[in-house]
């Protein structure tokens, strides 16, 4: 792995991380070299300090977790894997993540800040009767789709395996019962055991 390109990236928020060394592909490592942020700095000073990529700890920390001997590799080739060397596409990451953490950091943020508005100022903003949910519904339905579709099969399977097991098991106690009426009715219908005595 030579032709990699090892980055220490330093921050606070990256807690016992802070200092870790991952790497770029040549490719990425140039265009970051170059490339500006808004904030006027470069995307490789952006990447050291921690405020390129949202969610960047927390891919970080995963792979770490998983194996401490586990390097993460920014890349711009595709995401894939060798042996040890986990490369994650850069721009398919951050589009991913972007997509998952805004709705629930912009929501987070509001309750928040209507908590602590509540507390402080509570005449202003009072306590709504029923609290809003951590994470709204709406808010959950556009992160996890896939999640909902396969919970929504599951339930109706388990809908339709619940009601014709249902109707098999009142089924089975009808033909139960039919059974003993017929027995039964076979005893008194046969000659002599009506009147027979013992």
């Amino acid at each position: 792995m030579s032709e990699l390109i090892p980055v220490v990236v330093k921050s606070k928020s990256l807690g016992k991380y802070s200092g870790s060394t991952i790497y770029l592909t040549p490719e990425l490592y140039s265009y970051f070299s170059k490339e500006k942020s808004s904030r006027g700095s470069t995307l490789l000073t952006e990447l050291q300090n921690c405020r390129l990529i949202k969610g960047f700890k927390h891919l970080l920390e995963t792979i770490s977790i998983q194996d401490p001997e586990n390097k993460l590799v920014l890349t711009s080739r595709g995401t894939s894997r060798s042996g040890k060397y986990f490369y994650v596409d850069y721009e398919e990451y951050r589009s991913f993540s972007s997509r998952i953490f805004f709705p629930l950091y912009r929501e987070t943020g509001l309750k928040s800040a209507e908590k602590f508005l509540r507390e402080n100022f509570g005449d202003v903003f009072p306590k709504k009767e029923v609290d809003t949910p951590e994470v709204s519904v709406k808010t959950f339905e556009k992160i996890f789709p896939s999640s909902i579709k396969k919970v929504y099969k599951y339930i109706k399977r388990s809908v339709k395996t619940l009601s014709r097991n249902g109707r098999d098991s009142k089924g089975i106690k009808e033909g139960d019962q039919t059974k003993k009426r017929r027995a039964k009715s076979n005893r008194r219908n046969q000659p002599g055991i009506e009147n027979c005595t013992i």
